[in-house]
């Protein structure tokens, strides 16, 4: 369904009408549509799980049916809004959600759980570690930087008579060299890919330490190393499940050893009177 706040365009769907609510949040690039295979899984686990949780699985701003915001939100700003739409779709205290969110969910989640405080949350390859770069890799990057003000000042004096065409040829120089998440973004998804990606949680992890949480990873994550889950485990004291021959996509790579662990842990948040 569609619903508006403020000024964005929301889309969700509702799974389940049991009483202890659960926020899906997909990765950068992705939809609602992601948690699929694990809800058809997890119905292999408890057959009755939807009469343990309402599952609410959303199109994050941006991305799928929802529309894009009007500024450049970092993953805090994502909180925010989602906070305040919890409230509005549910009586229920943020306190009684579990939240579940996978690569930029998982960051938009540790966002929304300092705000929240919920009962419970599972982070599946989670970003929000900002990655540690050597001398090497730091002038790599100011190269790359300083060729694009290269190239575009170039550009700029190249089609000083024709306006129309800076912006044609700065979009092929960015398809050509940007990465495949920032050539697929339009408009202000970029700036806002720009914005979440220099976003760094640990200075703060530490205040989640009083949730219940579970982390899930891929041995072989490239995306988001495992390195990260560590930082996020040892700031949190949440246990890290490891998941061998896996990469960042853990439901394509490993449906079932994800669900079975995913599904454990949403678990011991059901009612004990329908939990099988």
């Amino acid at each position: 369904m569609l619903t508006k706040l403020d000024d964005v365009i929301l889309y969700y769907r509702v799974e389940g009408s049991g009483p202890t609510p659960v926020l899906f949040l997909h990765g950068w690039g992705r939809d609602a549509n992601y948690w699929n295979s694990f809800l058809q899984e997890f119905s292999n686990i408890n057959k009755n799980w939807r009469e343990c949780f309402t599952c609410y699985l959303v199109d994050l701003p941006g991305f799928g049916l929802s529309s894009a915001p009007s500024a450049v939100w970092g993953a805090e700003d994502y909180a925010a809004f989602l906070c305040k739409w919890l409230r509005t779709v549910s009586s229920t205290p943020l306190e009684r959600w579990v939240f579940v969110g996978h690569s930029f969910g998982g960051k938009v989640s540790m966002f929304l759980s300092r705000k929240a405080s919920p009962s419970g949350v599972a982070l599946l390859a989670a970003s929000g570690v900002r990655k540690k770069t050597n001398l090497r890799q730091q002038l790599k990057l100011k190269c790359r930087q300083g060729l694009f003000k290269l190239a575009k000042a170039f550009i700029k004096l190249w089609y000083r008579f024709d306006p129309n065409k800076i912006e044609e040829a700065l979009e092929h120089y960015r398809q050509r060299h940007g990465s495949s998440d920032y050539r697929a973004a339009k408009g202000v998804m970029r700036n806002i890919l720009v914005r979440t990606i220099t976003e760094d949680v640990t200075p703060w992890l530490a205040e989640l330490k009083k949730l219940a949480m579970l982390l899930i990873w891929g041995e072989q994550d490239t995306e988001v190393p495992i390195s990260s889950a560590r930082i996020i485990a040892q700031l949190t004291g949440a246990p890290l499940k490891i998941l061998e021959n896996t990469g960042h996509d853990l439901l394509q790579d490993n449906l079932a050893a994800t669900t079975q662990w995913l599904g454990e842990f949403l678990q011991t948040f059901a009612s004990s009177k329908v939990r099988q």
